[in-house]
């Protein structure tokens, strides 16, 4: 492909991108899991606090205060929740790029079609609009394949810097959100697997810098032992063996049943059989060409095919055992994978017509998804819809608070309780009128 024409579409990939996870503005989730890492946020931010742990998990056990210094940066420019959206947005969108980087590896076409295919999955674009520690669980996967494959194929600096980007993000991935823990056994069979023990420097600096991200945590767990308990009657419970894991990364990349996080009770388009038809006919051909490039001698080409499996995988045997429920939003964290085999399915047959088809089934997901996603963003700003993530968002609540703070006068709530910490209605108003006297 002429670089000029590849160059072109990918920017038409980002612009779309940017659009499906930005358009209609404001209109994400803003409830008690958003506003709960904004209050953080914005206490370390703005109120000059230093925190030990973050909010709690479905588990009922803390998050690391990573979770919470992760979403600082925005508030540092601005107290408002739709800046720190708009920087969801961009990881996720910038996300895109990174793929596209790593699929033209194998060729320029392979690159253009793992771009396009996550720039319109449904669950990659309604798990980035909004401001929640899973939604940083894609990205995060993308930066650790990039680094990886740096500290893998490369020499001298390169892999130094990408060995150490690897250790850090692998083990910085559980801090953020429990489920990156994923990011751990993929970090360790890289580092047996492309022999990073060989160079400790890099090794030791990542890993220093998990460490000291911890130390509060560790701190914590020192001082106040209920963490611990809390934890253990979460360890002590039954164990369940089961593919629940699997089913739901399946799900996520056939882009099925997605009601939960658009339409809620009125969806009428997240069960399309079309769509999961022509998304497991790519997910088949990808998973074929890469176990063939996995059989092929040592390469840069088959280095990143051997970490795109890995990646795969890690999730759905990390949570093959498990002592708790395992969500749907654990498997965001295979996405990026499932982008790269799929780009990778182009390169099966070397031929422009076998080329253009796989190009032509990308595309005829991407208009009906794009689709999908636009109709239903468009009836959740004008209507909320039932139980779905889509039943309270941010530009509703921010209109109502910075419209009543504009008046000047005292504003009133009647809620169900006054603390931040514990009450979901005084949390969303607390952080939308930090800056209100």
């Amino acid at each position: 492909m002429p670089r000029f024409l590849e160059r072109l579409s990918i920017l038409f990939v980002i612009v779309l991108a940017a659009a499906l996870r930005s358009l209609p503005l404001g209109v994400g989730s803003y409830a008690w899991d958003e506003a709960r890492i904004s209050y953080d946020a914005l206490r370390v931010a703005r109120g000059g606090e230093f925190l030990l742990f973050g909010q709690g998990s479905s588990v009922g056990v803390p998050f690391f205060p990573a979770s919470v210094w992760a979403f600082v940066p925005p508030y540092l420019v601005s107290p408002d929740p739709l800046i720190a959206t708009l920087y969801v947005i961009v990881i996720n969108t910038a996300m895109i790029l990174g793929v596209w980087w790593l699929a033209r590896r194998w060729s320029s076409v392979a690159g253009l079609a793992a771009a396009l295919f996550l720039t319109v999955n449904p669950y990659a674009v309604f798990y980035a609009r909004s401001i929640w520690q899973p939604n940083l669980l894609a990205p995060l996967m993308l930066a650790w394949l990039i680094a990886a494959y740096y500290g893998a194929a490369s020499t001298g600096r390169a892999r130094a810097v990408g060995i150490a980007a690897a250790v850090m993000i692998g083990g910085l991935s559980v801090q953020i959100h429990f489920a990156g823990a994923a990011l751990i056994p993929l970090t360790l069979y890289a580092l047996i697997r492309f022999k990073w023990w060989r160079s400790p420097v890099p090794v030791l600096i990542g890993g220093a810098v998990v460490v000291i991200a911890a130390l509060p945590y560790a701190y914590a767990l020192l001082t106040e032992p209920e963490i611990i308990t809390r934890a253990q009657s979460v360890t002590g419970s039954g164990l369940a063996v089961d593919l629940s894991a699997a089913g739901h990364a399946v799900r996520m990349v056939l882009g099925y049943d997605w009601a939960y996080l658009g339409g809620g009770e009125g969806d009428s388009v997240s069960r399309g059989l079309i769509t999961v038809m022509i998304a497991a006919a790519l997910l088949i051909i990808g998973m074929f060409v890469l176990i063939r490039v996995l059989r092929r001698p040592a390469s840069p080409a088959r280095t990143l095919a051997e970490l795109t499996f890995a990646a795969l995988i890690a999730s759905p045997l990390m949570f093959l055992a498990h002592t708790s429920p395992v969500l749907p939003h654990y498997q965001l964290v295979t996405l990026p994978a499932a982008a790269l085999m799929i780009g990778l399915g182009v390169t099966l047959i070397p031929r422009r017509i076998w080329q253009i088809g796989i190009g032509a089934a990308v595309m005829g997901l991407a208009v009906v998804w794009s689709a999908q996603a636009a109709l239903t963003l468009d009836s959740a700003s004008l209507a909320r819809p039932v139980n779905s993530a889509l039943s309270s968002i941010l530009r509703e609540s921010r209109d109502a608070a910075f419209s009543a703070a504009e008046s000047g006068d005292p504003i009133l709530f009647f809620t169900h309780g006054d603390d931040p910490l514990i009450d979901g209605e005084v949390t969303v108003f607390t952080t939308l009128l930090w800056a209100t006297p």
